[in-house]
């Protein structure tokens, strides 16, 4: 009886121990509060806007669903989807084909430079995206 006394009183205080607050969680904590408040406020309103006509000074906005049934109902909307299925699987065909390639080279063959050609793929990687990303805005 005495053991069993001894490990529930571990048991307390291993759970007293819980209840306290690192001032680092409590810190991140806030931020993500404060990030979420960022990034939610903007995309209810989006979401709250995208049901309402457009409002004029005639004209107040209304509530209704046919922003909706417009662009789905369409039938550009099913061509522009097959359109986007098609590139996004001839892009994913493509990107299999030439990284099986690479990868079977590189590790098949016994090219010159190979540690070089191995090492491409991680520093792609490692590369910022802002960095390639600016590069399409300069005129």
């Amino acid at each position: 009886m005495e053991a069993i006394g001894r490990f529930s009183g571990a048991q307390e205080t291993k759970s007293v121990v819980w209840l306290r607050l690192d001032p680092k969680w409590v810190a991140i904590g806030i931020i993500g509060v404060i990030v979420a408040g960022f990034a939610l406020v903007p995309l209810v309103f989006l979401l709250w806007q995208s049901f309402m006509t457009l409002q004029t000074t005639a004209k107040p906005a209304i509530f209704t669903y046919d922003n909706y049934r417009d662009s789905y109902a369409s039938r550009e909307t099913i061509k522009l989807f097959a359109n986007s299925v098609e590139f996004a699987g001839g892009a994913a065909v493509l990107a299999l084909a030439v990284g099986m390639a690479r990868a079977w080279i590189n590790e098949r063959a016994n090219m010159p430079l190979k540690s070089l050609v191995y090492a491409l793929p991680v520093g792609r990687v490692r590369s910022c995206f802002i960095v390639r990303a600016r590069k399409w805005y300069q005129w």
